[in-house]
């Protein structure tokens, strides 16, 4: 009785999400004039490792959120992550043109830092990425740094 359990629990709960996702409708397109919901949407397609998808609603939303930083950080990984993993110098070029003009608008922003050195990582730039998480170290931020990320990068080549 005890191994029929978990096979009849596997089943119901799958006819039940089958049910849930019959009736639930379908997503719909974002406004194009809702910076904040084109964002959201823009970080949710990244996180499912969707980058084209993602760039594209970055760019839309880009031109009603472009001055907030927040927006320009998640927007520049988004790039920067994609363009390492995808080996495209056109979107690598922009996300490092992007990383430096937010350090230029916010020099202590941790986490713009610490996305410019997961992007020399994952671009086998080691020695780069520990001066981008250095200058991050310096900031009041720095506790928020990804340990995991740190480990990676160590696993990679000892801290200098």
């Amino acid at each position: 009785m005890t191994k029929t359990l978990p096979r009849w629990w596997a089943f119901l709960w799958a006819a039940f999400a089958a049910v849930a996702m019959a009736q639930s409708p379908a997503p719909t397109p974002p406004d194009p004039t809702d910076g904040a919901a084109l964002w959201q949407q823009a970080n949710s397609a990244a996180r499912a490792g969707r980058s084209a998808d993602a760039l594209a609603l970055f760019e839309t939303a880009e031109p009603l959120l472009g001055d907030q930083i927040e927006f320009a950080v998640d927007h520049a990984r988004t790039l920067g992550i994609a363009g390492a993993r995808a080996h495209n110098t056109a979107w690598l070029n922009s996300a490092y043109a992007r990383f430096a003009r937010i350090q230029a608008l916010a020099p202590q922003h941790t986490h713009n830092l610490q996305n410019w050195a997961i992007t020399l990582f994952l671009t086998g730039q080691y020695q780069e990425a520990w001066r981008k998480v250095k200058q991050a170290e310096a900031t009041p931020g720095w506790t928020t740094l990804d340990p995991e990320f740190l480990n990676a990068l160590r696993s990679k080549m000892p801290r200098p």
